[in-house]
């Protein structure tokens, strides 16, 4: 089995990882709170019929459609576990390593199906974003098998090609949007060539099978009275503006050393005179040009990054594209003749070219990653995970304003008004419209009887009537929005109450949770 020393290399790492978290909170928690929206929406799913992060009612808040019901379908067998997206990650990450070979070209030499699946694990920060607890895993997976099913769909003559090919494209086309809608992007590009192509039936049906999750969804949701989007899609998306669509991937392109470094690698192989027959049509040829315009499409339109879980299905594709090519190259030439010593300076530059390839990925993807991961586990844990705990403890079933509402939801069941918008319309709307004035998020805490509020200090601009009575301070920023989350009277009749409750819940909190604000202070005699 070529992977296993990949699949044990994945393995030791994450044993790594979570050890390093349980020595520091004495349990497991996600790296990224967002995994704890997917776990109270299937929560809610399962014990109440309601897709939304509470059970009082509907609510659009999850980038991925697909994830939530798997952890349902999950939970319905299981209970509701918060460790079931870890396990389903995890197994995932395994999977995608075992099959790496399926996705590799036949090129001279045994050791290239060992090498690959080791260098995904080393410089994509594989498992980082399985602590995440998020879709992004199965997302590359699919990702991955519906770009090289299409390339050798578009590329077999049409008496060649297998009716069930094309119907397993069909179902991967439907199945990638269902769990991130950045799955339009190749879905769109296939479309387009199998036009170029010819095909149009295939064309109009590829088209069909990427529209219907997202015509599926939308109706659901304005039936419900929201966007025909998710929320998070939405509010997190980046601005598809003409006028700036040019500097702004630039911009960006350049804060991503790694998908650089991709996008010149393949633009090459891409751009080469080809050798073989076939021309353009050659399915090495095809998936490059898949990597390049869901690159380009990531950097313009959603976001790269954060714990390496927006591009990890572009790294790991643009892997499989590059290391194959530099392993035939390599064969052809001879590498090691470069350590003859009349061959000194090409040594020189080779070795030098290692190295800067090795910063952006076996070095920032790969040890900086996992020790990324830990550090927002802990914080996760102390941060997030302490605000559900303190609310569930003090407010259960009672309404509340807050932003970051995974963990709060998931630990307890309350009227939640979400200060970012993911899971209220009334945020989303006014951020939406360039309307969320403090006033505006004044009147509807007032409308819903919010008496409470946990924010972050830094985000938006607060009512004045808002009395922050406490702030919890982690000391660290990574894997949270903010390093601060501050507590709020949000009437005055709250105040003392809230503070009462503060106090009682300080004995709890972790050590490394540093507090202040009046509810610390002793009481004026």
């Amino acid at each position: 089995m070529k992977s296993l020393p990949a699949v044990l290399l994945l393995w030791s790492v994450l044993a790594v990882q979570a050890y390093g978290v349980f020595a520091q909170t004495g349990g497991f928690t996600y790296a990224l709170d967002d995994a704890y929206i997917h776990l109270a929406v299937a929560k809610n799913f399962v014990a109440h019929g309601v897709w939304g992060v509470t059970p009082y009612g509907f609510s659009s808040s999850t980038s991925s459609l697909s994830w939530p019901l798997l952890l349902a379908g999950s939970f319905s067998l299981t209970g509701a576990c918060a460790l079931v997206p870890l396990a389903w990650n995890a197994a995932l990450a395994t999977l995608l390593l075992v099959v790496t070979r399926r996705f590799l070209p036949a090129v001279p030499g045994r050791y290239l199906p060992l090498v690959v699946p080791v260098v995904l694990v080393a410089c994509t920060g594989l498992a980082t974003v399985v602590l995440t607890g998020l879709e992004h895993v199965l997302h590359t997976l699919l990702h991955l098998a519906f770009v090289w099913s299409v390339a050798r769909a578009l590329v077999a003559r049409p008496g060649a090609r297998p009716k069930a090919r094309d119907l397993g494209v069909l179902v991967l086309a439907s199945a990638l949007v269902l769990t991130r809608f950045e799955g339009l992007a190749p879905v769109g590009l296939a479309c387009v060539l199998a036009l170029v192509r010819g095909r149009r039936r295939f064309a109009f049906a590829l088209a069909l099978a990427g529209a219907l999750p997202v015509a599926g969804y939308a109706a659901i949701s304005l039936g419900h009275g929201w966007n025909w989007l998710p929320n998070s899609v939405l509010l997190k998306g980046n601005s598809p503006e003409l006028e700036t669509l040019g500097r702004a991937l630039y911009e960006r392109l350049f804060r991503a050393p790694d998908l650089l470094f991709l996008l010149l690698g393949t633009s090459v192989l891409l751009l080469g005179r080809p050798r073989t027959s076939g021309g353009f049509w050659r399915e090495e040829r095809l998936i490059a040009l898949f990597f390049m315009v869901c690159a380009l499409f990531q950097l313009q339109f959603a976001k790269t990054g954060n714990l390496y879980r927006y591009d990890l299905f572009l790294v790991v594709h643009g892997l499989l594209v590059l290391v194959p090519a530099a392993w035939r190259w390599l064969e052809g030439r001879r590498p090691w003749r470069l350590f003859d010593p009349a061959r000194l300076p090409q040594s020189v530059a080779l070795a030098f070219v290692g190295l800067l390839l090795a910063v952006p990925f076996a070095g920032q993807r790969g040890v900086v990653a996992a020790l990324h991961g830990v550090q927002a586990c802990v914080n996760t844990n102390r941060q997030m995970v302490q605000m559900g705990r303190f609310l569930a403890e003090h407010y259960e079933g009672q309404p509340i304003a807050a932003n970051d509402i995974g963990a709060i939801s998931w630990l307890g069941d309350h009227r939640l008004f979400d200060l970012a918008g993911l899971a209220s319309m009334e945020a989303a709307t006014l951020r939406l419209a360039n309307a969320y004035t403090p006033a505006a998020m004044d009147a509807v805490c007032v409308e819903r009887g919010v008496r409470v509020a946990v924010a972050y200090p830094n985000w938006y601009a607060k009512p004045e009537s808002w009395e922050r009575v406490g702030t919890w301070d982690i000391g660290s920023g990574i894997g949270v929005a903010d390093r601060r989350v501050a507590f709020y009277a949000v009437v005055p009749e709250a105040r003392a109450a809230l503070i009462a409750n503060l106090r009682a819940f300080s004995a709890e909190l972790p050590a490394a949770v540093r507090e202040s604000g009046a509810y610390t202070r002793p009481d004026p005699r």
